[in-house]
């Protein structure tokens, strides 16, 4: 799935190095996740940047439900009623880490975050 700066309604203009425009090949993190053999039992940590953090969230719905990953999203503001809104449908709790940067944790998953425990099995995007 190409993807392009100039699709963002957010993306600045100052951003911009040159004229030139640059296909960018994206996947969707459900078709990546449906491509690798992953445990189940795996502990998946996300890191989504602003701008394009409601795409890449509906891009990997299935991800989410599957694997109940940690997220840690910077949000633009005007996003963060929608973003906070879509990831409490799917039992997620938010903490405001600082400036922008939000961090989202399953509900079934919150005690293994704040008590340190984890799986022996992980992966990170």
């Amino acid at each position: 799935m190409p993807f392009s700066c100039s699709e963002n309604p957010l993306y600045s203009e100052s951003h911009k190095q040159s004229d030139e425009s640059i296909d960018v090949p994206a996947t969707m993190i459900d078709s990546l996740f449906g491509e690798l053999e992953i445990d189940g039992g795996a502990r998946v940590f996300m890191k989504i940047d602003e701008g394009s953090e409601l795409r890449v969230l509906r891009g990997s719905l299935r991800t989410i439900r599957t694997y109940f990953p940690t997220l840690v999203i910077e949000i633009y503001p005007q996003n963060l009623s929608e973003v906070r809104k879509l990831l409490q449908i799917l039992s997620y709790r938010s903490t405001h880490l600082f400036g922008e940067y939000y961090l989202f944790v399953h509900a079934s998953r919150s005690h293994q975050v704040y008590t340190g425990a984890s799986s022996e099995s992980s992966f990170c995007m």
